[in-house]
Formats: structure tokens, sequence, C-alpha cells
């Protein structure tokens, strides 16, 4: 499994390489200028992709660091009982023979204005400094050196004028996690998929908006929490390189459009977005996921 998140994240990188150029040509970059309203498009895409909230790298971040326990994850950067929602329907499996502990949980809300439905499927393997499993990581944390990782979320919110979905997968490494690190560093890619639909009053879809996108995580560094700081969002710093393609459907028309650029992160709790063909450059809470306002 180490060994296909690696082939995995070399090809993604290949790919994402004759997509998109470096960020320092965005000045160069052929491409026309955006609108408005398709800057605001991407950026809400993006923003998703990379929150907490929306189920986005941070929050596969805050999954990659735990540990599972017998009836839950046991979270390095977020205190138990937070306001994320229990995990219903927890089943965890081991397999000696290849370390991997598979984790399968879901959680969602139902009223009578608003749905949402969370599916998650993890795969880890712990290993210790000699590369032996690990098969009591919430018992041995601090035996723990390297996390290879893969997952899948995928779900939707629905309410009475719009309907979402999505899915992201991550294949990841870890490194450096044990004690005598002051920081882990984390490599490999995610990718993400969804659509959107408005509704009008009939319940009839109005316009429509799909999206693929791939992540690719360049240098990614996560420093340790301690007891009185674990907000992921001001501890995890390095750059993203991204590629999406977006196609956007309205009254019988589509229109497709391919975006490129980089995300940094600079442990502020913002993430700096830049575009290629676009001369300026956006911030985006990684938190919420919301654009920061310009000044």
């Amino acid at each position: 499994m180490k060994t296909n998140v690696f082939y995995l994240a070399s090809f993604m990188f290949g790919l994402l390489l004759l997509l998109a150029s470096c960020s320092d040509q965005v000045k160069q970059a052929d491409e026309p200028e955006a609108s408005a309203e398709e800057v605001e498009m991407l950026l809400s895409i993006v923003g998703s992709a990379l929150s907490d909230e929306h189920e986005g790298l941070l929050s596969g971040i805050m999954d990659l660091t735990a540990q599972p326990g017998e009836n839950g994850l046991n979270y390095l950067f977020r205190h138990q009982g937070s306001e994320r929602g229990g995990q219903n329907n927890f089943v965890r499996r081991y397999d000696p023979e290849t370390g991997v502990h598979s984790i399968r949980f879901r959680r969602g809300v139902d009223r009578p204005q608003f749905r949402s439905l969370l599916r998650v499927q993890l795969e880890y393997i712990f290993q210790d400094e000699t590369g032996a499993f690990i098969a009591r990581p919430a018992q041995n944390p601090n035996l723990i050196e390297t996390i290879t990782f893969s997952g899948v979320r995928d779900g939707f919110t629905e309410g009475p004028a719009r309907r979402s979905e999505f899915e992201r997968s991550a294949n990841w490494l870890l490194e450096g996690f044990g004690p005598a690190n002051e920081a882990m560093q984390l490599s490999g890619v995610q990718e993400s998929r969804g659509r959107m639909a408005l509704k009008n009053r009939d319940g009839g879809v109005q316009a429509s908006r799909s999206y693929q996108m791939l992540f690719n995580l360049t240098d990614i560094s996560i420093q340790k929490p301690d007891a009185s700081e674990d907000r992921l969002p001001f501890l995890v710093t390095g750059e993203i390189e991204y590629e999406i393609r977006i196609r956007t459907m309205r009254n019988g028309e589509q229109e497709t459009r391919e975006f490129a650029g980089t995300i940094e992160l600079d442990g502020s709790g913002q993430a700096l977005m830049r575009v290629l063909g676009i001369d300026r450059a956006f911030r985006l809470y990684l938190q919420t996921g919301e654009a920061a306002a310009r000044d």
C-alpha cells in the first residue's frame, strides 16, 4: 500500500505538470482574466476543498493524525466532543498481515428544511522506526513514526434552494509522527469532485455546476500541538499545487473552464491562493473555506 501511494502521487504529479505551470508564471499566462463570477465560483470550490468545516483537506488531516479506538477516532488536533458530531455506525477492522486498519463511519442531519449525509472510509498503516506494523496505535502512540493513509469521504447537503454532492479521496504519507520530531512532513495527493444544483420554485434544476480538482501536496509541514494550542489551521505550513476543471450548465448551455495555480499555507489560519492567468492573489480561511475580505 505504501508503494502504491507513491506511484499514484508520482502519476498525479506528472499529470499536474502537464496541465499547469508553476506559480511564478502567473503574469505570463495567456489565459484571459476570469470574470468576477468565475473567481467567486473558483474560490468557493477551492475553499471548500481546503476547509475543515466542509470536509476538506484540513478535515482529512484531522482524521490522518487520529488513532483508531474501539468506538471512534482519538483526535490529536481536536478536542473530543467537538461540534463536528458523532461517528455513527463506526466499524473498525485490522489485518495483521498487511498492517491495514480499516475504518468506516457516517454522520448526518435530517431536518424539515435541511438534510445532510457524510460517509467516511479510511485506511491506515502505522509503522515504527524499524518499519514494523503497530496493531494498537491508540495504546502506543509514542511508537508511531510514519502513517500511510488513504481516505474517501462522500456525501451531500440539501436545502430548499440547492443540493450539493461531493467526493474527496486522499493518498498521503505522514513522516515524523514520533515524539522526537518537532514537526511532521506530509506528502501525497487529494482528488475532489462534486456537483451543485440550484432549484427553482417547482423543485426543478435551474442551473448546475460540476468540478474535478487535484491537490498535489509538495511541501507540507505540520507542527506538533501543545497543551494550550491544537488549532490545526495555525500549525500547518507549505505549498499545494492545484488543477481544476469546472463545468457550468445554465439555460441549456454548457461552459467549461480550467484553472491551475498554487496555494500557500503560512501558519496564519489562512491560505494564499494564486491563479494562473490572474494577476491577483486571494486569501481563504482554512477553518471555514470562506474568502477573506480584500483591503
